[in-house]
């Protein structure tokens, strides 16, 4: 078991209130839980079963143009949200928003932390696929300023990541 902790404050500009974020590593799964003023109230299981099982992935804003197919104007798009199949365990099964910010964690961890191997249970090529189980406070997003939620979701997954990096903050 490996565990990471973190306690911020937003950026007065994005939100005003604390993030607590906590992960718990298993062989298998990971859990992660994102506090707002100390509230969860969604939870969610994010597993690489999704339409596109294994494959070339791409970084974001990375993507593979078919130069040789005249017929399309442009080539085949990598689409990594197509990677992961999201199950509502706990909360709002229709918040299709929640749906894909637990997306953007995933793609967070498959692409940046587990390949550190910051918790000595093998990189991501040599360990079996780990599922996320992320528990969350639908709050964060549910207020009426949806023209930040993009700053709001920026603002985690650097601070998750910075949760890795950076131990001595937590």
């Amino acid at each position: 078991m490996f565990y990471r902790e973190l306690n911020v404050e937003f950026p007065n500009e994005i939100e005003v209130g604390e993030l607590n974020i906590v992960a718990v590593h298993f062989i298998n799964e990971i859990l992660l839980q994102i506090r707002f003023n100390g509230e969860l109230d969604s939870t969610y299981e994010v597993s690489q079963k999704g339409l596109r099982q294994g494959g070339q992935r791409f970084l974001a804003g990375n993507t593979s143009l078919d130069e040789d197919d005249e017929s399309e104007e442009y080539g085949a798009f990598a689409d990594s949200m197509a990677d992961y199949q999201v199950a509502t365990k706990l909360g709002d099964s229709n918040n299709t928003k929640l749906h894909v910010i637990c997306t953007q964690i995933a793609e967070l961890y498959q692409q940046a932390i587990l390949p550190m191997n910051v918790d000595g249970m093998g990189s991501q090529e040599s360990a079996s696929p780990r599922n996320l189980l992320l528990t969350l406070s639908s709050k964060i997003w549910g207020g009426a300023d949806n023209d930040n939620d993009f700053n709001k979701l920026v603002y985690i997954l650097k601070s998750i990541k910075e949760m890795y990096i950076e131990p001595s903050l937590s």
